[in-house]
């Protein structure tokens, strides 16, 4: 009988051995179709397992999806089976991934010791970067729990899009933190309705999801909206119990770093951001007005429909901009 070993996304396990094979035991939860390849060389397959014959130096197995992108609700389940000289047969178990709408993901790193060979698990949904030495040097994504929580509507509000949805991965911003204000006036009561605040609440969040830094997600009258960043989940309706009637923004700006990302969920450029040295990004049903220092998207009904429907390449380029935006603002 195998020896089961459990493992965390970033952990690592050491397998004492001279020749070392292994079986990857991966599969997704959509039943989607992907292949896993070491470097360059695509491993053999049979049903749901992939054979690592040999190891001639570290190895990064990426698995690549058979359509442009991996499916909306996507998730890798990975189990490593090779045989320890001292344990002998052993299984580990990892946790899934987050993959939904990317083109590639690293679920693995092998990397040889002087007594056999490191397995490193990578991040939940981030492709775990590894120093010289071996030790995994990528910081967990913050919030980035693996499960959806019960009884709540996927984070598209409606649709299927709860994972960090484009590849390539959320790039290492400059930035220290990111802040999600969402937008709780009474004339974004009049401009917008409670479906498209949860699809622009769920874009914000999956956008920024792979980021290494924290985030936070506020009201613009400064409550707080705890939950989002862990699931990646928008109960339905959310947005509208949070809605007020205040005049305008109430939320301390002297709260949020300066050195700290805003994206706004708003009908317009909200005043007290103007003027900030980091990156601020407002995200709006109707086009904004141009400031200096200040990005946007236009979250039309063409993006909403794509975001509702779970549509990947629909709202790929818009996700993509939003990061690029904060990623340049954080490093300006």
């Amino acid at each position: 009988m195998a020896l089961e070993k459990r493992m965390g996304h970033g952990e690592e396990f050491e397998f004492t051995t001279d020749a070392f094979r292994a079986i990857f035991v991966m599969e997704l939860t959509d039943g989607g179709r992907f292949r896993a390849f070491n470097g360059d060389v695509e491993l053999p397959r049979t049903g749901d397992r992939y054979a690592l014959r040999e190891l001639t130096g570290p190895a990064t197995i990426e698995v690549r999806p058979d359509n442009e992108v991996f499916g909306n609700r996507a998730e890798l389940y990975v189990r490593v089976q090779a045989r320890d000289a001292v344990s002998g047969l052993v299984d580990l178990y990892i946790p899934p991934f987050k993959v939904a709408a990317r083109d590639a993901f690293t679920p693995l790193t092998l990397l040889p010791t002087e007594t056999g060979v490191r397995v490193i698990a990578g991040e939940a949904g981030v492709s775990a970067p590894v120093s010289a030495t071996g030790a995994s040097t990528a910081a967990a994504p913050a919030g980035g729990g693996t499960a959806a929580s019960a009884g709540s509507t996927p984070a598209e509000a409606s649709s299927a899009f709860t994972q960090d949805p484009v590849a390539p991965p959320a790039p290492s911003t400059g930035t220290d933190s990111v802040h999600i204000v969402i937008d709780s006036t009474a004339s974004m009561l009049r401009s917008t309705t409670s479906q498209q605040m949860d699809a622009m609440l769920s874009f914000a969040a999956n956008a920024v999801s792979g980021m290494r830094c924290p985030k936070h997600v506020t009201t613009s009258s400064g409550q707080a909206v705890p939950g989002i960043m862990d699931t990646l989940e928008v109960p339905a309706g959310l947005s509208e119990s949070l809605r007020g009637n205040d005049i305008g923004w109430e939320i301390s700006i002297s709260d949020i770093a300066a050195s700290a990302a805003v994206i706004a969920i708003s009908d317009d450029i909200p005043a007290c951001l103007l003027g900030r040295s980091s990156a601020v990004h407002v995200i709006s049903t109707r086009p904004v007005g141009g400031a200096p220092g200040v990005t946007s998207t236009l979250f039309d009904d063409r993006l909403h429909r794509a975001v509702a429907e779970g549509d990947a390449r629909g709202y790929r380029d818009a996700i993509n901009a939003l990061r690029g935006a904060i990623d340049a603002g954080g490093n300006s």
